[in-house]
């Protein structure tokens, strides 16, 4: 049985408050027009005083059918019943009410930020800049020349032979030979520098043509290889050079590699590294990223990187300067390490890449594998600044630059110390953008686009080590192999042709080769160089068949661009008249054409060719000479009235 209301005596109207409550109390015990006892009005003042601090928002007296009448309108027969209340009370708890910006969306809950940040480890951060810059460091000093030691580079071959030194084919041909020797025996033939180069020069020729992945049997084949492959070697001694090929004595390297898995290339790396500093001097920026060379043999370093396409290979970690993407120094991890926190392993390759580059004033662009607050300050004391990514687990990052709900979509949080800045950016994404940098000290916005002056100068950096990576990648010279130490040197070789395309660039702009849309026919250009001394010194010899000396001679009428010689004399021929012509030595093709100077009529069709003019010819208008005049002999086929 519902309850009947309180009616006032004085006024006739119905009580809604107990008038033994203060005022203050009656007010918040008005719910939808009924009479609430002290038990539920303290129960609803203690729900208010739970919230977190929100504004409230209880139900009106529209929810429960009184929209639109004043207290001087109120009819009682509307008045809910005790059960329909109590539902409604259940519903009608301490809401947040949604903000809305002025473009209409909803707008995001802003969280009061101290004034000092604290991270896991009590690092802490000041939200605002200090009062002055950071201290004075060393400043970079612009060289006078960036391509020391380069004035001799006249072509491709000569910029490549800049990082694969004389004493560097020398012990590659001497490793070499000692290798066949103690395999074959007498069986093997020695090799040399011109032939190491041309064996370099095939295996850069064939990864411009993208023909690493056929077969080498494919590239010697009559029909479908390639001519100047064919003229460079046979494919027996190409085959035998790539078993026997070393890098390192075999006797010592297998003592060294206990202590030095890297032991067996180890010396011819170091070597590369020094020449591919000694020639280029890099500007005020540099970036450390990682190049995985893709392997899945048998390696004792091999890296599982899910974040590359490969996974599975080695892993080299390359410092490269950021204007021209030039690799300055390449270490190889030959350690094991984790890639969620920074390690000493990362620190000590970090330390080992800059080490040239120490009191520069340069500027070291990092991602989160090798960035930490330690690293910072061991380059800072270095004379070098940082700028990178970091990861949100790292200890010195405190809790609101890792969670994304106290920074709003497209807005900056920064943190400040005496020597290092620390910016969140939330873009909008799955996560925030978490920068740390010892270059910036203040919280400065690029007008063009409002971003972060932080953020813009570290997009500078990004990708440079992995458009290098992927220049190397797309035509490498590797070719299938079960050896690690060859499959480094055809990196090696892969990054040694990306440095020299970028020193041919920068000294000759205006060569077609020189263009970063040709770095195919740059790298044709310098396998043709290498292979141009093994080709006529092959020539030389006189076990040669017929179809290869022809072929080698084609290619060394190539590669010298030249014509077909003039002859040397001038005879008359049966015409009676003098012409200085080359002789006319016959060509045979597979395939039949008509007779240039018969007839159409006849539809004569002939396989001979004139070697002069290149016209077809019939037996009828052929010049035969024999093998001593044809030196002398001036006609052509063309010398024949039609």
């Amino acid at each position: 049985m519902e309850a009947e209301p309180l009616i006032d005596s004085d006024t006739d109207v119905p009580v809604l408050f107990n008038t033994d409550l203060e005022e203050s109390t009656s007010e918040q015990q008005t719910v939808s027009g009924l009479a609430l006892d002290c038990e539920e009005v303290e129960q609803l003042e203690s729900d208010v005083s739970c919230s977190e601090g929100e504004p409230s928002s209880f139900a009106s007296e529209s929810d429960f059918g009184g929209e639109g009448e004043s207290d001087d309108e109120f009819h009682p027969q509307k008045l809910p019943s005790r059960s329909t209340y109590h539902s409604k009370r259940a519903d009608a708890r301490p809401t947040a009410a949604p903000a809305v910006r002025s473009d209409g969306a909803p707008e995001e809950k802003k969280t009061v930020l101290p004034k000092v940040f604290v991270a896991r480890d009590g690092t802490k951060w000041h939200r605002l800049p200090p009062g002055k810059a950071h201290e004075q460091r060393v400043k970079f000093k612009s060289p006078e020349s960036k391509f020391p030691g380069t004035d001799n580079v006249v072509d491709p071959t000569a910029a490549f032979l800049l990082f694969l030194t004389p004493e560097m084919r020398s012990s590659i041909a001497e490793f070499t030979n000692t290798e066949g020797r103690r395999s074959l025996g007498d069986a093997w033939k020695d090799t040399d520098e011109i032939e190491i180069l041309a064996l370099i020069g095939c295996l850069l020729l064939a990864g411009a043509m993208r023909n690493t992945a056929s077969s080498t049997s494919l590239l010697w084949h009559k029909m479908y290889g390639v001519k100047m492959l064919q003229a460079s070697f046979s494919h027996s001694r190409f085959a035998q050079l790539n078993n026997y090929l070393r890098f390192d004595e075999k006797a010592s390297g297998n003592e060294r590699s206990e202590t030095d898995p890297f032991a067996p290339i180890r010396a011819l790396w170091e070597v590369f590294n020094q020449n591919l500093i000694r020639h280029y001097v890099p500007g005020p920026s540099l970036v450390i990223g990682e190049q995985l060379v893709p392997w899945r043999g048998r390696c004792p370093f091999l890296q599982c990187v899910p974040t590359k396409h490969e996974k599975y290979g080695i892993l080299f970690s390359w410092i490269c300067d950021v204007e021209t993407g030039y690799p300055l120094k390449g270490v190889p991890c030959v350690k094991k390490s984790g890639y969620k926190a920074v390690t000493p392993l990362e620190r000590s390759l970090a330390m080992e890449l800059t080490e040239p580059y120490h009191d520069t004033g340069r500027q070291v662009a990092v991602n989160n594998s090798f960035l930490d607050l330690s690293i910072a300050d061991c380059l800072l004391i270095n004379g070098l600044s940082v700028i990178g990514m970091v990861h949100q687990n790292a200890p010195f990052l405190p809790k609101e630059f890792a969670n994304k709900k106290y920074v709003c979509t497209k807005e900056t949080l920064f943190g400040f110390q005496r020597q290092a800045t620390l910016m969140t950016h939330n873009p909008g994404q799955v996560r925030n953008k978490i920068l740390l940098s010892s270059e910036h000290s203040d919280s400065a916005i690029n007008e063009r686009d409002g971003k972060p002056e932080m953020l813009v100068a570290f997009n500078k950096t990004k990708c440079i080590v992995d458009s290098m990576a992927q220049a190397v990648h797309s035509i490498s010279p590797k070719h299938k192999t079960q050896r690690w130490p060859l499959l480094v040197f055809f990196n090696m070789l892969g990054v040694a042709s990306a440095a020299a395309h970028v020193i041919y660039r920068e000294k000759f702009p205006q060569d077609a080769k020189s263009k970063a849309a040709t770095r195919t026919l740059f790298q044709i250009a310098l396998a043709e160089g290498l292979l141009c001394q093994q080709i006529e010194r092959r020539l030389t010899q006189t076990n040669l068949s017929k179809d290869l000396r022809l072929t080698s001679q084609e290619c060394v009428r190539y590669l010298e661009g030249s014509e077909p010689p003039p002859p040397t004399t001038a005879t008359s021929g049966p015409s009676g008249c003098s012409r200085k012509r080359s002789a006319p030595i016959l060509q045979v093709k597979t395939t039949k054409r008509r007779c240039s100077l018969c007839s159409w009529r006849l539809g004569r069709k002939t396989p001979y060719q004139c070697n002069n003019c290149g016209k077809f010819v019939c037996h009828e208008h052929m010049y035969k000479v024999c093998s001593s005049c044809v030196n002398i002999t001036s006609l052509c086929c063309s010398d024949y009235p039609e």
